[in-house]
């Protein structure tokens, strides 16, 4: 691997130094906080990065999404940031951006999209499909042949069983059961989960 730089310094940055080493470990890109330590400047600036770039904390959802957005359109290279404890089965697709924490179990054919992150414990079963921007807390159980839209947060100790569908920019509540389709732009809470409001801004990831 080459040397990297992460945009945002919350608490996903020093994770995903973690996972990838301080050894190439460059700087970061920020707009809120200005540390003197290994400060390379605002978002707006990380065109001028010749390296890879990884995706830490940012202050929202939809800046996350902007920024993975922007990062595929320039062709720039954002990395994986996955333990080694993670189980993955075979046939297996991931694109690019995800951080993905240890002891978590990834099935058969399963298809994770860009941007996604996936913390400590959580299982995504056979043949589901996770798409972009997708938050997925710790513990969170997700069966097979469940399809998860984007821009989706999924709180900590939540279940999904099999072949449910996620729509996009929703919220699923900690320790909610999923037991029926969830309609995008919405949050879900209780067991079983039912709607109880419309999201109609992104979840803060910090």
């Amino acid at each position: 691997m080459d040397n990297y730089a992460i945009l945002g310094k919350g608490g996903l940055h020093d994770i995903i130094i973690d996972i990838l080493g301080k050894e190439l470990y460059q700087g970061f890109y920020d707009d809120r906080l200005h540390d003197t330590n290994y400060y390379l400047g605002e978002l707006s600036n990380i065109g001028n990065f010749p390296s890879f770039l990884a995706i830490g904390s940012l202050s929202n959802m939809l800046l996350r999404e902007k920024i993975l957005k922007d990062l595929k359109n320039k062709n720039l290279l954002s990395l994986n940031a996955i333990s080694p404890n993670v189980n993955f089965s075979s046939n297996t697709e991931i694109g690019f951006g995800n951080i993905i924490l240890p002891f978590v179990q990834i099935g058969v054919n399963v298809r994770l999209g860009y941007g996604n992150v996936i913390f400590s414990n959580s299982t995504i079963e056979h043949d589901s499909k996770i798409g972009n921007n997708v938050n997925i807390a710790p513990g969170v159980n997700i069966a097979g042949s469940v399809t998860i839209e984007d821009n989706v947060y999924i709180g900590i100790g939540a279940k999904i069983i099999d072949g449910i569908k996620i729509g996009k920019n929703s919220v699923i509540g900690a320790g909610s059961i999923i037991l029926e389709n969830v309609e995008e732009n919405s949050v879900y809470v209780g067991v079983p989960a039912k709607k109880i409001k419309n999201n109609n801004l992104y979840r803060s990831v910090y």
